[in-house]
């Protein structure tokens, strides 16, 4: 598909839709405490690289204390999980690691398949 505009010619490009993988890592706090905080957002476009990432932020928040450190089963779980949840995305199906945290607090991975605009600029 072309998309071009004709204001002063400033835009003009290829488009076409993708694929992509959008990544989102949510802290929940204890129940009534407010809205959840943003930690990350990204956007993929292959299946492996955002679960790669996904088990990154976990292993990250472990090394951070903000996992406590006696949970290093979790973090092991997330990486043991990789390949069933790559399949899931593969079958369009979204995926996802929560875990709660002593605190009361809840700290939630979600990756869903989403079509993006690719808008190219004509050389």
């Amino acid at each position: 598909m072309s998309v071009e505009q004709g204001v002063s010619g400033r835009i003009a490009g290829q488009s076409e839709v993708r694929q992509g993988f959008w990544l989102e890592n949510l802290c929940f706090p204890p129940a009534s405490s407010g809205p959840p905080a943003v930690l990350a957002l990204d956007m993929f476009d292959r299946p492996g690289d955002a679960v790669r990432r996904l088990c990154e932020q976990v292993q990250i928040a472990h090394a951070s204390s903000v996992i406590p450190l006696g949970m290093a089963d979790v973090v092991a779980q997330a990486r043991d999980r990789r390949v069933g949840a790559i399949a899931a995305l593969h079958r369009g199906e979204p995926c996802g690691f929560v875990l709660d945290l002593p605190s009361g607090a809840r700290l939630h991975w979600e990756i869903r398949p989403v079509p993006y605009l690719l808008i190219r600029p004509v050389a």
